[in-house]
């Protein structure tokens, strides 16, 4: 069952994870939406959990760089499922505007059988 709003778009961005205890994780955003996303995280990494903070930057000639907070609401294998803290939707606004954008990376990056 689908317990996400907003749309979902099909990404392969490099982002960061940081960690409650400070520890950054380098991760793959493979999707993307207003509640949400998902990251591949390298086999050899720990498992995610608790409130963390998303960071990644939307390509383009003016990258933006965002950092929302999340949290790890699911862990598979080959990453982890985040669900964004509702209490900073409005710092997501932004990401509508480059909608564009991201859909062209998207193209660009997704590849089969990508969450």
């Amino acid at each position: 069952m689908e317990h996400r709003y907003g749309e979902r778009l099909h990404l392969s961005l490099p982002a960061i994870v940081h960690m409650p205890g400070g520890e950054q994780v380098a991760v793959t955003l493979r999707n993307l939406s207003t509640g949400g996303a998902f990251v591949a995280v390298p086999d050899a990494m720990a498992v995610l959990h608790g409130l963390v903070e998303l960071e990644f930057s939307v390509p383009g000639n003016d990258p933006e760089v965002f950092l929302w907070r999340a949290w790890v609401i699911r862990q598979e294998l080959d990453g982890a499922g985040l669900m964004f803290d509702d209490r900073q939707q409005a710092a997501r606004l932004p990401l509508l505007g480059a909608r564009g954008v991201l859909r062209a990376a998207a193209q660009c990056t997704v590849r089969p059988g990508a969450k």
